[in-house]
């Protein structure tokens, strides 16, 4: 199997995302995957934002030569003792990971990113494309993280051939906050349009990490499992993330961090 890891930063580069590059390379090389990271590369040139880069193996041919392809955020770093191979576990269609806890986040807020404009997304799209979301036990729109994804080369053509423009897209969600707008949503309808599998993967691909509220220190979420294999830190102020801090995020307790904001 010939499998490629993929990511993309576009503007000045903070430490972090130089660190991401560093270790996904480690990453790759343990599990026999090729790498391939873009500075500021010429955007593909649909929609109206850099995000839309992580779109490059769909758009780009090039791309559907190997077997499968991960795209990769630059806020993602795998753990300290990784011993799985992503591409073993992934074999159809795309794959992503389910952010399990935003429902319950969403449809308790007003404005913005919420669960009604989630619930006026979901309509948009099922009047326009007749696709039907996926929901949880309690009837709420299930969300998927686009910062880890796996496509199949198969899926890369389907997308390519049967997928609406992002333009469209974008034209279709006019009037909704910006983030319906972009990638992740993007992703989250066209993967549910039929045309493609669908393959929701194991949270230890994806967990995440992030502040939840306010407080001192400030509460953190925290979706590591005991097999987590890749971590993606979304805390605020990445900016300041130092090998110790990142260390200790992606490897240690809450409790054991030693720069806990």
């Amino acid at each position: 199997m010939k499998n490629l890891i993929y990511q993309f930063w576009t503007g000045d580069i903070p430490y972090y995302a130089k660190k991401s590059a560093h270790v996904m390379r480690m990453y790759a090389d343990y599990i026999g995957a090729e790498h391939v990271v873009l500075y500021n590369a010429k955007d593909i040139g649909v929609g109206n934002s850099h995000y839309h880069n992580c779109f490059r193996p769909i758009h780009e041919e090039s791309f559907w030569e190997y077997d499968n392809v991960l795209f990769c955020d630059m806020d993602i770093f795998p753990v300290e003792n990784y011993k799985d191979n992503i591409f073993e576990e992934y074999n159809r269609g795309i794959g992503m990971v389910e952010e399990w806890h935003q429902p319950e986040i969403r449809y308790a807020a007003s404005g913005g990113i919420c669960g009604k404009n989630d619930e006026e997304w979901a309509s948009r799209l099922k009047k326009r494309y007749k696709i039907d979301l996926p929901r949880d036990e309690m009837g709420r729109l299930r969300v998927y993280n686009s910062g880890v994804v796996v496509y199949n080369n198969k899926s890369l053509e389907l997308a390519k051939k049967h997928w609406p423009t992002i333009d469209e897209y974008q034209s279709l969600m006019k009037g909704l906050d910006r983030f319906y707008s972009l990638d992740q949503n993007y992703l989250g309808a066209m993967a549910f349009l039929g045309h493609t599998e669908f393959t929701e993967m194991n949270v230890k691909w994806n967990s995440q990490v992030h502040y939840n509220g306010q407080g001192n220190p400030r509460p953190v979420h925290d979706n590591r499992v005991p097999t987590t294999q890749l971590v993606h830190i979304q805390l605020r102020g990445r900016n300041t993330l130092t090998d110790e801090k990142i260390y200790d995020i992606v490897n240690k307790p809450v409790s054991e961090w030693r720069h806990r904001q």
